[in-house]
């Protein structure tokens, strides 16, 4: 891109628009910033030159269909997520923790590591479920 700032070559030629960036919107901003430095951007794959302007209104569509992709999935796993939910399943990682379990090995006089050790929970895990029993003693 330094190179591209100073001017010292007129075209870039990538074998496809996808060597070239990571999501669409680089890749458009990355043709935008070329074209204002007057610099050619040509796709091989593709076949697309945006020094003409079919191929700029080219390189417009395709570039748009990763993200419509992308928006498209996001929207039916957000679909499923709420089916899933409406069906009662439960998400995420599954519980570890034994509050009952903590509890006997704390009354025991087990350390918090001995504890953590024995059960294979962080002591984070083993602090809330004691905090979450006395809470719900008072």
């Amino acid at each position: 891109m330094m190179d591209a700032r100073k001017r010292l070559f007129g075209i870039i030629l990538v074998f496809r628009f996808d060597r070239a960036a990571h999501s669409s919107r680089h890749l458009t901003n990355l043709v935008e910033e070329f074209n204002s430095l007057g610099i050619d951007f040509i796709s091989y794959l593709e076949s697309i030159d945006t020094s003409s302007p079919m191929g700029e209104a080219m390189f417009t569509i395709i570039s748009a269909m990763p993200q419509l992709e992308r928006d498209i999935i996001k929207v039916k796993v957000m679909a499923g997520l709420a089916t899933a939910r409406k069906k009662g399943t439960v998400l995420g990682r599954p519980k570890k923790r034994d509050d009952q379990r903590i509890l006997e090995l704390r009354s025991q006089g087990l350390s918090y590591r001995a504890i953590s050790s024995n059960l294979g929970v962080s002591i984070s895990s083993i602090q809330a479920a004691l905090k979450s029993a006395q809470n719900d003693k008072t």
